[in-house]
């Protein structure tokens, strides 16, 4: 991995694990210290997180993007489009799917990983999804609309219950998937999109103080930026 690459994946974890809140201020110069990187690969970062939706500029600097729950409800309504298109063609081409990187996602010992652990799980178990439609358009879409909602599922995760049901549910996916049921697996991810999206928001909204308290910027979807 080049130093280029490594500062990226550095700075990206600090952010999705909310490890740099949400609202922070960043410079280039306190970067460049704290991952002891040279200023051209901390720079590049910036500038591909910024493409990512993670980091905006301000000044002359830059600012961790806060959470936004205007964004989030946006992103649930393109997931429900988009997956469940994707199960429809997934369960179309059943006898062809490639299982491999789906099903360690849902192995009963995935119920008992930590909060971090499940948190990757989650946002794995969506990607492989999307791959099983055979377009590799949909694995970008939804990787990329797990990332702009990673920060807001992280406190979710760690603010409320959910986990259970959320596997059951990817099981279910699953098994639909493969017996080729494109219209039970569809309702079956629309439900789940669903409660998700539920979960997050009334989690945001309800402890959105809480999260201010603790140095936490989340938007209410009307402020400016």
């Amino acid at each position: 991995m080049t130093q280029t690459q490594s500062v990226y994946q550095s700075l990206r974890d600090a952010i999705l694990g909310v490890e740099l809140r949400p609202g922070e201020a960043i410079s280039e110069r306190w970067l460049e210290g704290r991952l002891a990187a040279s200023r051209t690969p901390v720079r590049s970062a910036l500038v591909r997180l910024e493409g990512e939706g993670l980091v905006q500029r301000q000044g002359r600097g830059y600012v961790v993007t806060p959470i936004d729950i205007g964004e989030i409800e946006q992103a649930y309504v393109f997931r429900e489009t988009i997956e469940t298109t994707v199960v429809r063609l997934a369960a179309a081409r059943a006898d062809a799917l490639d299982l491999s990187g789906i099903e360690p996602l849902i192995l009963p010992e995935v119920r008992d990983t930590s909060s971090d652990e499940w948190f990757d799980i989650g946002i794995a178990f969506h990607v492989e999804l999307a791959r099983l439609a055979g377009n590799a358009f949909f694995v970008r879409a939804i990787d990329d609309v797990m990332t702009r909602i990673a920060r807001g599922r992280w406190l979710e995760i760690w603010s409320t219950g959910g986990r259970e049901r959320a596997f059951i549910e990817h099981e279910r996916i699953v098994e639909l998937v493969k017996a080729g049921d494109g219209e039970a697996a569809a309702a079956a991810i629309q439900s789940h999109v669903r409660h998700g999206r539920d979960r997050l928001l009334d989690a945001l909204k309800t402890q959105r103080r809480g999260f201010a308290v603790r140095g936490f910027a989340v938007l209410d979807g009307t402020e400016a930026d």
